[in-house]
């Protein structure tokens, strides 16, 4: 949970996050992703085995997939998925975790 501009305590569903600043020796998977914005899908660039996840802001997981280890890049379809801005989190197999933000376009 993490509190909004008015105080009030907004639940993320099973993630809690904590912005204290940026750590550059981060924990978890790196990767980067293209294009973002997106509209039908976007391209995931990674050497790390690990999950990904795209996660609505009220919490809820509206994509899961494995990435292989070695996978390089691994084109993830967005078709289903409405407009709007969304967590893209990967998980490695130690459990550390790296999210970024998603922008989802209008197809």
């Amino acid at each position: 949970r993490i509190n909004n501009f008015n105080g009030n305590r907004i639940d993320m569903g099973c993630y809690e996050l904590w912005m204290t600043g940026l750590d550059e020796a981060a924990s978890g998977p790196e990767f980067y992703f293209y294009p973002n914005p997106a509209r039908d899908y976007f391209t995931l660039v990674t050497e790390e085995q690990a999950m990904v996840k795209i996660i609505e802001l009220s919490g809820r997981t509206v994509l899961q997939t494995q990435c292989p280890e070695g996978g390089k890049e691994i084109r993830i379809d967005l078709g289903h998925l409405v407009a709007g801005t969304y967590l893209l989190v990967l998980e490695d197999m130690a459990g550390g975790i790296t999210a970024e933000k998603l922008i989802i376009l209008q197809h």
